[in-house]
């Protein structure tokens, strides 16, 4: 994965994985003098991060014109909704979870932040088509580790779960639609048990 823009896709990968599971930190590392927490300031870099190497990842990879359109408007849902979720969020952790605090958060917000990635994937997916991309241990690991972050977020918002498989089970339509590129086995081997995952969960 080396080439064509292989190295920047397991850097998003990795961004994503670790960044999105930031509210698992204690007590979220601890109050500020400002009245917020320390995961707060963290929440801040997280759509740099995450979109940044997207972008970084698309680049290296190549696209087209359409790519372009399609990851501009990915970036600004997902910054959109990631923001609404840091604002609200930390107004919760300061002066509680009520109306309008938990709408923003928990269902607005993440639905655009989610969307927003929903998008990135599929644009980078069209991209790495077209190069020498090659699932490898390291992009496994990855891949699977993208999966579990988009069930185990798609379950934690409030409500999400039926649009958090119904994203799944695009994309894993979209990796049978590119079967036979790298591109194609990393979104199956991500997105296919996330759809199992939250099928069976809404099933419970």
């Amino acid at each position: 994965m080396a080439r064509g823009g292989g190295r920047e896709l397991l850097a998003w990968a990795a961004c994503y994985g670790v960044t999105h599971h930031l509210g698992l930190l204690p007590g979220g590392l601890g109050a500020t003098p400002a009245g917020t927490r320390w995961a707060d300031w963290l929440d801040l870099a997280v759509p740099y991060l995450v979109v940044g190497s997207a972008l970084a990842a698309l680049a290296a990879a190549g696209t087209d014109r359409r790519g372009w359109v399609a990851a501009a408007a990915g970036a600004v849902l997902y910054a959109q909704g990631h923001g609404m979720h840091l604002a609200a969020n930390s107004i919760a952790n300061a002066r509680g979870d009520a109306a309008p605090v938990h709408l923003w958060d928990e269902v607005v917000g993440h639905l655009l932040w989610y969307g927003g990635f929903a998008v990135l994937v599929a644009v980078l997916a069209r991209a790495f088509a077209g190069t020498d991309l090659r699932a490898g241990p390291w992009s496994g690991v990855l891949a699977v580790l993208t999966g579990v972050t988009w069930t185990t977020n798609a379950l934690g918002a409030d409500g999400l779960a039926g649009a958090g498989l119904a994203a799944a089970t695009a994309l894993s339509a979209y990796g049978w639609r590119l079967r036979g590129t790298g591109a194609g086995a990393l979104l199956l081997l991500a997105f296919l048990p996330s759809a199992a995952g939250l099928a069976a969960a809404l099933a419970t």
